[in-house]
């Protein structure tokens, strides 16, 4: 049980690097869209919303052509569906949410 242990905790550095990558590309994927989404709820005009919704998926493409590896299919269909997520928390945002209270 102790070695089983022991090379569970050995790790080799190429796992390490790979583990490392793996969590900055995780973060920066929740901040790419969690960022827009923050700074979205607090610009009250439709005409900023639009203008930083589209500077928001221009930055998130050119990173994304410059950092990918995929092909040019792979990294357009990225793109696209980055801006429809977007899209709908900018449609969505317009209608207020009524809570119901239960007494």
């Amino acid at each position: 049980m102790g070695r089983r242990i022991q090379a569970a905790m050995t790790t080799k550095p190429e796992g390490i690097a790979e583990r490392l990558a793996s969590f900055i590309i995780a973060l920066v994927a929740g901040l790419s869209l969690l960022a827009p989404m923050i700074a979205l709820r607090y610009i009250q005009r439709q005409a900023f919303v639009l203008l930083t919704t589209c500077h928001f998926v221009l930055a998130f493409a050119f990173l994304l052509s410059m950092l990918a590896h995929g092909s040019t299919q792979e990294v357009m269909v990225a793109i696209v569906t980055y801006a429809a997520v977007l899209v709908v928390f900018v449609g969505e945002s317009d209608c207020p949410v009524e809570i119901e209270r239960r007494v």
